[in-house]
């Protein structure tokens, strides 16, 4: 999938991960946070923005000539080569926040990759994943994530090859995938998730921190919707973990809202990000924070200041 650059609605809702969302980790000292390189560096110019380190970021991407262009954006930032899953489980440390910013459908591939980067975060940190709300086939993308109807007997077989868990709980997870779907997609994509890092990690689970939904529209392209699905990573506890996960789950499944805020910015345009920047002219780095250049706001500032000069 080409991408095209940052939609307006995508500039805002990464501003409010990084900075609403990760408040409290990103201001720990010494904190490691890891994202997915482009060669627009969006995630980056707003941890930049917000004054991380560079040496405390790891950009990493698997083609080679896409961090080439990166570094020439940001070359004090460390980057590596290489599949995230693997480039993190070869580092030393452990990692405050990764950020995968995935342009595809949700699958298995997709959460399989999720479930190897949360094994790399310390407890009581953060993993976000953005992948397409909508528009999943049924054929080819696995059982987490599609409408057909798989037993819960099938997705508990595929936790314990992924991470030999021999201790699944109380059964409360059900079929939540199949259960939700054809109700309300954006529920049944965050819950499919959040199921699936369950299952599929040993020593360690996630609690929902909140859904993020904006449109990659531009004026040169309709894009699409997506969806940011935010997690804090927990320590596991086997003799209560899935219990309590299972009916906070249930509990989702009912009332979707209630715990999980969802943040909406599916219809921000180009008019709705000059809004935002003019009314908040006074956030530190905005362009930084937004990744647009300066001298744009600075020329929807002179516009509207345009003709109240004495």
């Amino acid at each position: 999938m080409e991408y095209r650059g940052d939609s307006p609605g995508k500039c805002i809702a990464r501003m409010k991960f990084w900075r609403d969302r990760n408040a409290k980790v990103l201001s720990q000292p010494g904190r490691k946070i890891a994202v997915l390189a482009s060669e627009f560096g969006g995630d980056v110019s707003v941890l930049l923005g917000l004054g991380i380190p560079p040496k405390n970021i790891l950009a990493i991407d698997r083609d080679r000539n896409a961090l080439d262009r990166f570094k020439s954006n940001f070359p004090d930032v460390p980057t590596a080569c290489g599949d995230v899953a693997e480039v993190l489980e070869k580092h030393s440390c452990k990692f405050d926040v990764v950020f995968l910013d995935f342009l595809g459908n949700l699958s298995d591939n997709i959460l399989g990759t999720a479930a190897d980067v949360m094994k790399q975060i310390k407890f009581g940190g953060v993993l976000g994943v953005a992948t397409l709300k909508g528009r999943e086939s049924n054929r080819g993308k696995g059982f987490w994530c599609n409408d057909v109807t798989q037993s819960r007997k099938d997705k508990i077989n595929f936790g314990k090859e992924r991470s030999c868990i021999d201790n699944i709980g109380d059964g409360n997870y059900s079929d939540i995938v199949s259960a939700d779907n054809n109700k309300d997609k954006l529920t049944a994509r965050f819950a499919s998730m959040w199921f699936a890092l369950c299952q599929c990690v040993q020593g360690r689970h996630v609690e929902p921190m909140s859904m993020i939904i904006y449109q990659s529209k531009t004026k040169k392209s309709n894009g699409s919707p997506m969806l940011i699905s935010t997690f804090r990573v927990l320590k596991r506890h086997l003799a209560t973990s899935d219990y309590r996960n299972g009916n906070a789950l249930s509990r989702f499944r009912k009332h979707p809202k209630e715990g999980t805020p969802i943040h909406d910015y599916t219809f921000v345009d180009d008019e709705h990000l000059r809004d935002f920047c003019l009314e908040n002219d006074d956030i530190e780095n905005l362009h930084m924070l937004l990744n647009i250049p300066k001298m744009r706001i600075a020329a929807w500032k002179a516009h509207q200041t345009m003709g109240t000069y004495i």
